[in-house]
């Protein structure tokens, strides 16, 4: 399950992101920062980079960490092809954003949630 949430959550970020790049260029902001618009660009990639080593470490192949590890490697792979990350969701002109970012999110939320509440077996 891990695998297809992965290649899923990544596939259709890139699709939204290529649809509305073509036909609705009005809404597409280029993010040379990081998270959000907020983090610095290097700080999130060094987050990427710890979340990676707790998976290998933890061995949580989680719905969450798949979540996160979509996210990431999406806005990577968009830094790395465009130079920036491309996003196209404003709300009250405080931040723009890309599912890229809110896969992120929930991820963080489900890993975190099940750190804390995990049941001993």
């Amino acid at each position: 399950m891990f695998i297809v949430v992965f290649l899923s959550g990544f596939t259709l970020d890139q699709i939204i992101k290529l649809v509305i790049s073509h036909w609705f260029p009005q809404l597409v902001v280029g993010n040379l920062s990081g998270v959000l618009g907020i983090v610095p660009a290097g700080w999130s990639m060094i987050g990427l980079g710890g979340i990676l080593v707790w998976i290998g470490v933890s061995n949580s192949w989680s719905l969450g960490a798949a979540l996160i590890l979509a996210g990431g490697i999406s806005n990577l792979f968009d830094r790395i092809l465009w130079g920036q990350v491309i996003d196209y969701l404003g709300f009250f002109k405080l931040t723009v954003f890309n599912l890229a970012d809110v896969l992120l999110i929930i991820g963080a939320i489900l890993v975190a949630y099940g750190e804390l509440f995990k049941v001993k077996e």
